[in-house]
């Protein structure tokens, strides 16, 4: 190829599938001005169609290798297996796979369903979840950044898919955008797998819930770092930054929260429901542990450095309320925010239930997994799904009424975990609509923060 093609189509790299805005690159758009693509027999619009085209088999194939290593978790942390040894093998007969027979969705097509070894019928629940994590992959990204949409700050008319999602997104680009973005894919990734487990098992793995959290706050960490371009400036961000007195509650009570573990870890705290086994046999109810309410005080009192250390951190920042932090700090601060709201909102609810009703009203899972939606979804998307659980989970069981008679559900009851999941992609789709209400939702909480301020004197 010639030196002064290779030159361009460097040049046109950067805007080839979508993966940078033209306008946030004045470089880059004046050489593609320059450049006849006539003369090279083709046109910018064929060699962008290319480039999305590739861009989305790129997160077709790289939603399948999630979905593979999904499996993976789904059926080993169950069982209390490593998810890394041994190397994938039969289930049945335990031979080895090879790296052919370990392709997503392909593997399963080449062996036939089989295993070459014991020619035992391998579930099709591995290629399904692997095509469809991929296809997911593939749709939110053409979702977030291809099709067409409004971009304007006052409103405007649009397609009716340009109302599931926020603008900012493609004015801002996949290039400035990515640590988000993939914050969000792995967030879908782990509610699929949460879903799987809870349905099964009636347990969250903490292995996914944390991954998830860290995951968000590596992607608030890195994303203040990326530069902003001019249309996504005006455009509310996924993830709004929080005040400078919100930042200093959420720093100061995840501080709070530290100190907490590690009197936890280090014997000075107790665990609570620690002798849950020597009373609740495997085929007794969870409602015949006696010592609920006991248990609950346990758990307030490891809350309480987090209290503490929030209203400390707040009162701190209010001293110092006129200097805005540092632009990654309040990225960090709004996340970290989101994880303590998602988190507090089902703890509350889980203490209150099980005080009033003296068994335990629900899981710590459940209360890991919104807390990680708010650590990679912010603050408000944590309320909105956890809100939206109502009416999710009053959904399904109606459908679950009616089709009973005609068709029997593999899961005929269905623990909070998957609720809350679908709540979470829901928000993720209606976080527009949602946001309408904006104004109504902070008017709560500032309200409910000034009460608080009434009585307490503080």
């Amino acid at each position: 190829m010639p030196l002064e093609i290779a030159q361009h189509l460097f040049g046109l790299g950067a805007t080839v599938g979508g993966f940078l805005d033209v306008s946030t690159a004045p470089s880059v758009a004046s050489r593609l001005a320059s450049v006849d693509l006539t003369a090279y027999g083709g046109s910018l619009a064929t060699l962008e169609f290319v480039g999305r085209l590739i861009s989305c088999l790129f997160l077709f194939a790289f939603g399948a290798c999630v979905g593979s290593f999904l499996n993976v978790v789904v059926y080993r942390i169950p069982a209390g297996l490593s998810v890394v040894t041994p190397p994938s093998r039969c289930p049945t007969c335990g031979g080895r796979l090879t790296w052919r027979e370990n392709l997503p969705v392909l593997g399963w097509l080449l062996l036939r369903g089989k295993c070459r070894f014991c020619r035992q019928p391998i579930s099709i629940q591995y290629p399904l979840i692997e095509a469809a994590i991929g296809i997911v992959f593939a749709l939110l990204y053409l979702h977030f950044y291809i099709l067409p949409g409004n971009h304007s700050t006052t409103g405007g008319n649009g397609s009716w898919l340009s109302a599931l999602v926020l603008p900012w997104w493609k004015a801002q680009g996949f290039a400035w955008s990515w640590p988000l973005f993939v914050a969000v894919l792995l967030l879908v990734a782990g509610l699929v797998a949460s879903t799987i487990i809870d349905a099964r098992h009636f347990i969250i793995p903490g292995e996914i819930t944390w991954t998830m959290s860290g995951i968000g706050l590596a992607a608030a960490a890195v994303q203040p770092f990326f530069p902003v371009s001019g249309r996504a400036r005006l455009l509310t961000p996924p993830i709004e930054q929080v005040a400078p007195t919100t930042c200093g509650v959420a720093l100061g009570a995840c501080f709070g929260l530290l100190i907490a573990t590690i009197l936890l870890k280090t014997g000075v705290l107790r665990y609570s429901y620690a002798d849950y086994d020597a009373y609740v046999k495997p085929d007794d109810p969870r409602s015949s542990y006696p010592f609920a309410r006991r248990e609950t005080l346990r758990e307030i009192v490891y809350l309480l450095p987090t209290i503490a250390c929030g209203l400390i951190g707040g009162w701190v920042a209010s001293q110092w309320s006129e200097s805005q932090p540092p632009v990654w700090l309040g990225s960090v601060a709004s996340a970290l925010f989101g994880f303590l709201i998602g988190g507090a909102t089902l703890w509350m609810v889980r203490i209150l239930g099980t005080l009033g009703f003296g068994r335990e009203a629900m899981g710590l899972g459940d209360v890991h997994l919104l807390a990680s939606v708010g650590m990679v979804l912010g603050w408000k998307a944590a309320v909105w799904t956890f809100a939206l659980s109502l009416p999710v989970s009053l959904g399904y069981a109606f459908l679950a009424f009616c089709v009973r008679p005609f068709i029997r559900l593999p899961i005929r009851e269905l623990p909070l975990g998957p609720h809350l999941a679908f709540a979470a992609i829901l928000t993720l789709l209606l976080t527009p609509t949602l946001r309408s209400f904006d104004p109504t939702l902070a008017d709560v909480f500032s309200a409910a923060w000034q009460g608080f301020r009434i009585k307490t004197g503080f």
